[in-house]
């Protein structure tokens, strides 16, 4: 008696990606980025916020729902999943801004720089004030995603940022 197992290493999708989604969202709607929550910490304090009490204003990390002490538990956690990327999320990533400048160093110094990152904050910050994360100005791009309410400053913000490491 033989047993045969199927276990696609890829889901099938209801929709192809399109030509215009980004790679990030195309590696997101596949199931292989990691969920890298860095606090539950955020300025804003919204009604409507989908954190939960055991996340919301609690400074905690978490790779995907592994609660994690240490970048070394979220690049096992990455490796565990075989990750391809991952989404930098929390309360808002920047309310803990060195520990997520550490998560993106540590993640590109793993994975190295074809691992794509992108991060969710609602804080304005002026891309001009970003440090590179890589050796090699241009090797990683990174994608600013903002919530302000001017339409303008998004847009500048969501332009990729090659001469400062993003």
């Amino acid at each position: 008696m033989s047993v045969t197992l199927s276990l696609p290493q890829v889901p099938e999708l209801h929709e192809p990606p399109e030509e215009a989604d980004a790679e990030g969202c195309i590696q997101c709607q596949m199931g292989s980025k990691l969920v890298l929550f860095i606090t539950g910490n955020c300025h804003w304090r919204c009604d409507y916020c989908p954190l939960s009490e055991t996340r919301r204003d609690i400074d905690h990390m978490f790779a995907n729902e592994r609660r994690c002490e240490s970048f070394d538990e979220v690049i096992e956690e990455a490796r565990a999943m075989r990750a391809t990327g991952a989404g930098i999320t929390g309360g808002d990533p920047l309310m803990a801004r060195e520990r997520t400048l550490e998560g993106i160093r540590r993640l590109k110094a793993e994975f190295g720089t074809q691992f794509h990152l992108h991060m969710y904050t609602s804080i304005p910050f002026r891309p001009e004030g970003a440090r590179p994360s890589s050796p090699r100005p241009g090797s990683t791009r990174y994608d600013f995603t903002s919530s302000t309410s001017r339409p303008k400053s998004t847009e500048r913000l969501s332009r990729p940022a090659p001469n400062r490491g993003f």
